[in-house]
């Protein structure tokens, strides 16, 4: 199975170089830049047990020679337009899109782009850093849960399960995609807008007068709107959520945080912003979720973006 892996920054370029370790017939779509520094340099992943180098193969997007069987597709939501155009010439009739973005909008954007039989749901769960062409793994996370959008298993993605499987990673085939999905979201919407909105790590949040409050109430807004959906996340991910996010002296922050904190591009509209609009078009009270959104747009507009 060729597969192309869309992206070398933290996300793919973590699971994309132990698939190349595991063998596996793999290329990455990558700017210039990164094609020439993966072509000089190889990719390198800094594991919490070791280094991790490979040597893989990169094209551009004019260097696309046709299909790939499978896409894996780990671009930040924000470059998703961009992405559409360049991928397009490497997805045919048979080919199988995963998506690891963040939120729902980027799979209804991608079934309008390719059609909704080329889609299926999928979603990671790492802790990685880019420094500078270096991968840096910060948490023992790294997972990849796959299915297809209407629950039952087939033939592709059993075939893109395998694809994956045995490769350093932890790979779940899931019947309940969209569950995976909305829980996913509702833990980065919930820590998100809490880091942000409030500015500072939780054992910061939660030793301030309101603050273990605050957090919690963006935790039950984005339960609420999620529950609304038909997907309200399972006791066990909200009690998560909720230890995560009071936890006293924890230095922990969010990836939105940090981004915004470095003057970063964030995924403030397709994390906070879609889950806002829902929320409101269900009838759900969002007033902190809406709060976060509004600081980040600000934030946004003032970098140019």
């Amino acid at each position: 199975m060729r597969t192309l892996v869309v992206g070398a920054g933290a996300v793919g370029g973590f699971f994309g170089a132990h698939l190349v370790e595991a063998g596996r017939d793999v290329t990455f779509l990558v700017r210039e830049r990164r094609a020439a520094a993966l072509r000089a340099d190889g990719l390198t992943v800094e594991k919490l047990d070791g280094t991790l180098h490979v040597e893989p193969t990169a094209v551009t997007k004019d260097e696309i020679d046709g299909p790939f069987d499978l896409v894996l597709l780990s671009v930040k939501s924000f470059a998703l337009g961009q992405a559409l155009d360049d991928v397009a010439p490497a997805v045919g009739p048979d080919t199988t899109i995963v998506p690891l973005l963040n939120g729902l909008q980027h799979i209804e954007t991608l079934q309008r782009r390719f059609g909704a039989d080329q889609v299926v749901g999928g979603l990671c769960f790492v802790a990685t850093i880019l420094v500078g062409d270096t991968i840096r793994q910060l948490s023992p996370l790294n997972t990849i849960m796959l299915g297809e959008l209407d629950g039952p298993e087939s033939p592709r993605i059993q075939a893109a399960h395998r694809e994956i499987e045995g490769a350093g990673f932890e790979a779940v085939l899931s019947r309940n995609i969209l569950q995976g999905l909305w829980e996913k979201w509702f833990i980065l919407a919930a820590g998100g807008a809490t880091t942000t909105l409030l500015g500072g790590d939780v054992g910061t949040i939660e030793r301030v007068p309101f603050g273990r409050e605050t957090a919690l109430a963006i935790v039950a807004e984005c339960a609420a709107v999620a529950a609304a959906a038909g997907h309200e996340p399972r006791p066990a991910m909200r009690a998560r959520a909720e230890a995560t996010l009071t936890e006293a002296g924890s230095d922990f922050t969010t990836s939105m945080f940090r981004d915004q904190q470095q003057g970063l591009e964030v995924e403030s509209d397709q994390i906070l912003g879609d889950l806002v609009r829902r929320g409101q078009t269900a009838g759900v009270s969002v007033p902190l979720l809406a709060a976060a959104s509004a600081a980040l747009e600000v934030y946004r507009a003032g970098r140019g973006a």
